[in-house]
C-alpha cells in the first residue's frame, strides 16, 4: 500500500489513501472561533515539519496534539455552538437524505451524526468510484465532501430563505488507522448526542446512524444504507 498523500488546501491538511476509511467533521459557517482555527492550523505545521525530518516520534506527537485540539473544540461545538441551523429537523433531514444518496455507490457509510452545529461522518470511498474517478484536480474524498456540502448548503439556505456560506469551506478529516481506531471513532460519533445532553441513548437521536441501525435492524460494524423496504424520512410507510 502506498504512503498517504498529504496535500494542503487553504489552511488545513487533508489525507488521502486508496482504500482508507475517513472520519470527517463538517462545521457550519461561523461555528468555529478564530482561536480554534488557529489552534488547528498550528499542529499540522508541526506534523509536516516532522515528515520533512522523517521523525516518527515528532510526527505522532503532532498528530495526537491535533486530535486533542479537535476534541476540545468539538466539546464547545456541542455545548455552546455559535451557529445551530441543523437543530431544525427539516435541515437535518436534508443533510441526512443527501448523505445516503450515494451510499454503497460512491462511498460506504459506517457512522454519522448530525449535531446542531456540525456533521460527524465515518466513511470509505468505494473501490468502484475510486477506480472510475478521473478528475485530476481533486481526490475522490474531496469530490464527495464538496458535492455533499454544496448540495445541502443550497438546499438548507432555500429552506431558511437566506444566502451566503452555509458550511465552513474546509472540513476536518482524519485518516483512520486500523480496526481498533475505527472502533473508538465510531463509538465517539455514536455517543456525541449523549455527551452533549441531547439524548439519553445514541439511538434516541433521530439524525444519526445509531437511530438508523435500531430502526432498520443493522448491526454495528456493517455499513449503512436504507433497506429497500425501509420507511421513514426516506420513503412513506405502507399501510
Amino acid at each position: 500500500m502506498n504512503a498517504p498523500e498529504v496535500f494542503r488546501h487553504r489552511h488545513l491538511p487533508h489525507w488521502d489513501l486508496p482504500g482508507a476509511t475517513y472520519f470527517v467533521t463538517a462545521c457550519l459557517q461561523d461555528s468555529v472561533t478564530s482561536e480554534e482555527n488557529a489552534g488547528m492550523r498550528a499542529h499540522p505545521e508541526r506534523w509536516l515539519d516532522s515528515c520533512a525530518r522523517d521523525d516518527m516520534n515528532r510526527r505522532e506527537l503532532a498528530r495526537r496534539r491535533y486530535i486533542d485540539a479537535f476534541r476540545a473544540a468539538d466539546e464547545r461545538w456541542d455545548r455552546a455552538p455559535r451557529a445551530r441551523f441543523l437543530e431544525r429537523p427539516a435541515l437535518a433531514r436534508k443533510v441526512q437524505e443527501s448523505l445516503y444518496h450515494f451510499a454503497g455507490l460512491r462511498y460506504n457509510v459506517f457512522e454519522y451524526v448530525i449535531m446542531p452545529s456540525h456533521l460527524h461522518w465515518v466513511f470509505s470511498v468505494t473501490p468502484e468510484y475510486e477506480a472510475s474517478f478521473l478528475d485530476e484536480r481533486r481526490t475522490p474524498q474531496e469530490a464527495i465532501l464538496q458535492s455533499l456540502k454544496s448540495f445541502t448548503g443550497r438546499g438548507c439556505n432555500e429552506l431558511l430563505s437566506r444566502a451566503g456560506q452555509f458550511w465552513q469551506q474546509e472540513s476536518y478529516d482524519h485518516w483512520v488507522r486500523g480496526d481498533r481506531e475505527l472502533y473508538w471513532i465510531c463509538e465517539y460519533v455514536r455517543n456525541n448526542p449523549v455527551r452533549a445532553d441531547l439524548a439519553l441513548t445514541p439511538a434516541e437521536w433521530e439524525f444519526s446512524s445509531a437511530h438508523d441501525r435500531e430502526l432498520w435492524g443493522i448491526d454495528e460494524g456493517l455499513t449503512l444504507k436504507p433497506p429497500p423496504d425501509a420507511c421513514g424520512p426516506f420513503r412513506p410507510c405502507r399501510a
